[in-house]
């Protein structure tokens, strides 16, 4: 969940910031729609962020190159 955290730092550097109301996965497609050069990388972070913290795990196997995209992404 750390990476979703740094999500969060990172767009609110941007000038988006997550609303209480929104869930991952329209705070996922709200930054989608403000950086389209990463919108699946994003859909993908947001899923697992979304399965991680209400489904309890991440499920195996599952590629987390999503993930690394958007830390390097928001690294500059």
């Amino acid at each position: 969940m750390g990476k979703f955290k740094g999500l969060l730092i990172g767009a609110k550097e941007r000038g988006v910031v997550e609303r209480p109301e929104q869930t991952a996965r329209e705070f996922g497609a709200e930054l989608g729609r403000k950086f389209p050069e990463i919108t699946s990388e994003l859909h993908g972070l947001a899923n697992l962020y979304g399965r991680a913290a209400y489904g309890g795990s991440v499920p195996p196997g599952m590629d987390l190159a999503s993930v690394k995209k958007v830390g390097r992404f928001l690294a500059g």
